[in-house]
């Protein structure tokens, strides 16, 4: 699946440096794997323009972990490219006690709960499941092109799906859940933003 350029970093001094090299506007976030939903502690800051913009995001996202308690928990800080003209949509794997592994597929970012249409596949997918999928969903109709923007690259967008459900099927055994929001669609490409995936419990 096709991937923003990020680096991880630790030291404020390697975040500058990471934003110059990836070329701003870029997003910071924390990493963590006991933070799976670090916006919801100020811990991601997006369109950062300057180095001044990045130090700042920095020393507050610094302040926020230490009154949190969070600062032991991180692995660092991940700078990373902002993904531009683009359209969001998710996709991610549940699974369902009768069916198995899921997958959904919509409009994302913030349209997730706003739309709230969502189509969904048992997988293995069959050929053609990712291109129907798109289809059926708002999101597919706003990748067709709308309101004088161009069309988005279908195409691409149902290879990552089927990258995504791929993988998840291969390993089934092993994963509880997988969450990728948002995939930024464009007229030439996609790319995915941000993703969590929760593995399957031990069994005792």
């Amino acid at each position: 699946m096709p991937v923003v350029g990020e680096r991880l970093v630790t030291e404020l001094l390697e975040a500058r440096a990471a934003a110059a090299a990836l070329g701003y506007p870029i997003v910071l976030k924390a990493v963590s794997d006991d933070i799976p939903h670090r916006s919801e502690l100020g811990l991601v800051a997006v369109g950062l323009a300057d180095e001044r913009d990045l130090t700042g995001a920095w020393e507050r996202m610094s302040r926020r972990l230490d009154e949190t308690g969070k600062r032991g928990v991180i692995a660092g800080f991940l700078v990373q490219e902002m993904a531009h003209d683009g359209l969001e949509v998710f996709a991610g794997v549940n699974t369902d006690p009768d069916w198995g592994p899921v997958l959904a597929f919509g409009a994302g970012g913030v349209l997730v709960e706003a739309l709230g249409d969502v189509a969904l596949r048992p997988l293995p997918l069959r050929d053609g499941d990712a291109e129907a999928m798109i289809a059926e969903t708002r999101a597919g109709a706003l990748l067709a092109g709308y309101r004088g923007r161009p069309p988005g690259d279908l195409a691409a967008l149902a290879r990552c799906l089927t990258a995504l459900a791929d993988f998840a099927w291969a390993e089934r055994h092993h994963l509880a859940e997988i969450d990728v929001n948002p995939i930024v669609v464009s007229a030439r490409g996609c790319a995915v933003v941000d993703a969590l995936i929760v593995p399957r419990d031990r069994p005792s």
